[in-house]
């Protein structure tokens, strides 16, 4: 008996989570992320982008848009090591650059309200260097932190502004009911 309630209990628990979990949708010109548990969303502009990966589990979305060449994914976690964007920003970028010492080009930044970090891969594949730049931005309420990761290869500084009208199009507000 108590492994059929223990099972049960567990089962009800991965349930809950799972119903609890953002989920991304299209709608029209936008896409749309709810987070249930928050009672909030995320919204930015759809032209270009195709969702490629949909992970409700970790919760992890990846889209690409061919026509920028621009790949940007959206990963929440509780803010257990950080409470603010400034201090997940700072908290992601010293466990990056400890791992990966191969990054260069760090510029610490802000755009609007949003704490950012970017960096550019520093390997060399074969003699050829991707130019793979990345940019992270974060955003944390009410105990959850979104770390929003684009990225590009072949990047230019022109490019900067794609990142910059990304994450400046990105808009929070709450569930609608």
């Amino acid at each position: 008996m108590n492994w059929y309630r223990g099972t049960l209990l567990v089962g009800i628990s991965l349930l809950v989570t799972a119903c609890a979990s953002p989920s991304i949708q299209r709608q029209g010109a936008s896409y749309r992320i709810t987070v249930p548990a928050k009672n909030w969303t995320f919204e930015f502009p759809a032209p270009g982008f195709k969702l490629v990966e949909a992970d409700k589990s970790r919760p992890y979305y990846y889209l690409t848009n061919d026509k920028t060449g621009v790949a940007v994914a959206f990963d929440f976690s509780r803010a257990t090591q950080c409470n603010s964007s400034e201090s997940c920003r700072d908290y992601l970028a010293n466990e990056m650059k400890a791992t990966y010492q191969d990054k260069k080009n760090w510029r610490m930044a802000k755009v609007g309200e949003v704490f950012v970090a970017e960096n550019m891969d520093g390997l060399v594949v074969g003699g050829f260097s991707p130019k793979l730049q990345h940019m992270n931005a974060h955003y944390v309420k009410d105990g959850l932190w979104l770390n929003l990761h684009l990225s590009k290869v072949n990047y230019q500084e022109m490019d900067r502004e794609l990142f910059v009208s990304f994450i400046r199009s990105l808009k929070l507000g709450q569930k609608p009911n």
